[in-house]
């Protein structure tokens, strides 16, 4: 069961994420006085890129600030908090936890670990109500206006969980206890599950069943994942469930993707044009929207780590002029191709 959750990027393009999350993962460094544009500038992201509102930064890109960020901060909550949590702490938490039997006995434990190293303020909380389980999060230290790391944290401990287990644990609910934000948006493919604002309190909701789950990791598959952990703990795995991951896989996996369209994609589903529409409508998306992001992500992947001219680029993401591709870019991100151009 382990093997089938280990993840292998795709080699057919990267996933991006919203530069307002990277322009808030910066925050806490920037109080503390450090040069940002040293951080910037040691794993290539422009800081024109980040003025952008609509604008992406690769995933890799992403993983690598954060990790830079845990180790010269020293402090994995990125300088958000009055007490610094020391790098190296989710690794000592993660090998007390390893041993534990259920993911129940192991949440407990991971809680315990951090009262011990945050003066009696562990972060998160396991509560268990009937046949529902919530991991809520203690956000009475975070000095995080944008809310950035209590997202990260609900990240964290997803992943985390579904690792430990070997498979994914479907959210059934996500509260916070703050207004929904601007960009509230981008929440939803990060989650995957109905989201409530206004909360009493933050926390992820699922069913209680996974607790009794056995931990199928051992300390060379820790290993693994310690030394990728900032990869493993933000990449969004697809929900085999749910068609809109169907479809993504169905893109990342042809040499062509841009070709798929939706009645192919609903050929190859079994179901009519009509029900695949239908169905992606009831998730919240249409085959438009998932193309497009595909797309764009593709393209900034080409952009920035090939040297294919734009107009090759424009073909291989599915526009038969490079007219029309720089339009959809520029609408897309809000910058022209060009800015991913070192």
């Amino acid at each position: 069961m382990r093997d089938s959750y280990t993840h292998i990027m795709p080699v057919t393009h990267s996933r991006t994420i919203a530069s307002h999350f990277v322009r808030e993962m910066l925050v806490g460094a920037e109080r503390r006085g450090e040069n940002i544009a040293w951080f910037l500038d040691q794993v290539g992201i422009s800081p024109a890129i980040l003025e952008q509102p609509r604008a992406r930064v690769r995933f890799g890109q992403v993983t690598r600030l954060l990790q830079l960020l845990w180790r010269h901060l020293d402090d994995e909550l990125m300088g958000f908090t009055r007490r610094p949590l020391p790098y190296g702490s989710f690794a000592m938490m993660c090998c007390a936890v390893l041993p534990c039997l259920t993911l129940q006995h192991s949440l407990q434990r991971a809680n315990r670990f951090y009262h011990l190293i945050q003066g009696g303020r562990p972060h998160m909380r396991l509560v268990r109500e009937g046949e529902r389980a919530f991991i809520v999060l203690d956000e009475s230290d975070l000095d995080d206006p944008d809310h950035l790391v209590t997202v990260f944290m609900l990240i964290a401990w997803h992943r985390f969980c579904c690792w430990l287990i070997g498979q994914q644990i479907p959210l059934t609910e996500v509260r916070f206890s703050y207004a929904a934000l601007a960009y509230r948006r981008d929440y939803d493919p990060i989650f995957v599950a109905p989201l409530h604002f206004r909360a009493a309190e933050t926390a992820l909701c699922f069913e209680a069943s996974y607790l009794e789950m056995p931990l199928v990791q051992d300390e060379t598959s820790l290993d693994v994942f310690l030394h990728n952990s900032a990869h493993e703990l933000l990449w969004r795995r697809e929900h085999s469930n749910r068609l809109g991951g169907h479809i993504r896989r169905m893109l990342g996996r042809d040499e062509e993707g841009a070709a798929l369209d939706l009645d192919t994609a609903a050929r190859r589903l079994k179901m009519s044009p009509q029900t695949l529409r239908r169905r992606l409508h009831q998730e919240g998306a249409t085959f438009l929207q998932i193309k497009d992001q595909w797309r764009r992500d593709l393209a900034i992947s080409l952009l920035a780590e090939t040297t294919l001219g734009v107009a090759e680029i424009a073909r291989r993401t599915g526009f038969s002029e490079p007219s029309t591709f720089h339009r959809a870019f520029k609408k897309w991100t809000g910058v022209q191709p060009s800015a991913y151009r070192d």
